[in-house]
């Protein structure tokens, strides 16, 4: 994951914008098949230039497949995504795999003649974290067992963390959770507050 407190730019106007039902977190990697023509042209953009763009949680439920005109009700803090892998499936569509690097808060959001949501956004300051401690090898180990799922090991994701913080938002992008305990775990500064929500969520899928 990029550092985060190197990288301090201006707000940005008319940030691409991707709305999605699956909430994406710093350090965490998701796969994306692309086939509406609006991000392709997304996509083209951002491979030949470099580019990010950015993945807002669908908080209402929205269809991700939206016709353009169509309003979605996204949620006001979202995460810098990298493309960080590529491929064209069996079917002809285009496959991609996207890392989360910085949060943001989007300040206003409008649709373009093309259908893609674009916003004005703020990045968020990068809190800090905390490092690991003794108290966190078993989700270490957690997040190790989850690294031998071939799906994960397709998406090239590590499964080293540098602190609590970066091992919880690893966990919370893997491990099948509500999605709007994943956005809750997005909007918290605190690490170790993160922390908490995660070891609730964890006790719950083990019971």
């Amino acid at each position: 994951m990029t550092d985060q407190r190197t990288r301090l730019e201006d707000n940005l106007d008319n940030y691409p914008l991707f709305p999605l039902g699956t909430v994406l977190v710093p350090g965490g990697r998701m796969a994306l098949r692309i086939f509406e023509r609006r991000y392709l042209d997304l996509v083209r953009d951002c491979m030949r230039e470099g580019s990010s763009f950015g993945v807002v949680w669908l908080e209402d439920g929205g269809s991700e497949v939206a016709k353009p005109g169509d309003a979605p009700s996204l949620a006001a803090i979202g995460t810098e995504a990298m493309i960080v892998d590529w491929d064209q499936t069996d079917d002809g569509l285009l496959s991609i795999v996207i890392e989360g690097q910085r949060r943001f808060s989007l300040l206003a959001s409008r649709q373009l003649d093309n259908g893609l949501n674009v916003g004005d956004i703020q990045w968020r300051p990068y809190a800090g974290d905390l490092p690991l401690t003794d108290a966190s090898e078993s989700l270490l180990a957690l997040l190790e067992q989850l690294g031998e799922h071939p799906h994960v090991k397709r998406l090239g994701m590590s499964m080293s963390a540098s602190g609590i913080g970066d091992l919880v938002f690893r966990l919370a992008q893997l491990l099948p959770l509500p999605q709007k305990e994943v956005y809750g775990m997005l909007q918290t500064e605190d690490p170790r507050h993160r922390l908490d929500m995660l070891n609730d969520l964890v006790e719950i899928l083990a019971s």
